[in-house]
């Protein structure tokens, strides 16, 4: 069984790794809006950063989630409950955005991977209520 100390070093892994994602999809935004400067952007070129920018919904809420994965919370019953059922839903999240955006973009595989690695704590987490 996982240590808790374990368990909240692997959760800032992913948050490491979830934060590279968004920074990456941040530089690809910009990347777009570059163009404002020249003249104002196309449908075509808004709706690029309209999706850009749902593809960091599941993200940030992952990044949020795993924000609260500490060793105080992971001491508290009711604590290790709710982070548990928030990460299934992260999990749930970054699954669906997975599949949607790995058609356009290789971000999918390292979501995918981060998404596994969230779902492997949380048979952990659950384990230190028992």
């Amino acid at each position: 069984m996982a240590s808790a100390s374990d368990i909240v070093a692997s959760a800032q892994q992913q948050l490491t790794a979830l934060q590279a994602i968004n920074s990456s999809i941040n530089t690809k935004i910009a990347a777009i809006k570059d163009a404002e400067w020249n003249a104002p952007l196309t449908d075509q070129e808004t709706g690029q950063i309209n999706a850009l920018r749902a593809q960091q919904q599941p993200i940030l809420s992952a990044i949020e989630e795993l924000s609260y994965v500490t060793l105080g919370a992971l001491d508290q019953s009711d604590e290790i409950s709710r982070i548990g059922n928030a990460l299934a839903g992260v999990v749930n999240g970054l699954d669906a955005q997975a599949a949607q955006i790995a058609a356009i973009d290789a971000s999918a595989k390292n979501i995918s991977g981060v998404s596994k690695a969230i779902a492997g704590l949380i048979p952990q987490i659950q384990a230190l209520a028992k």
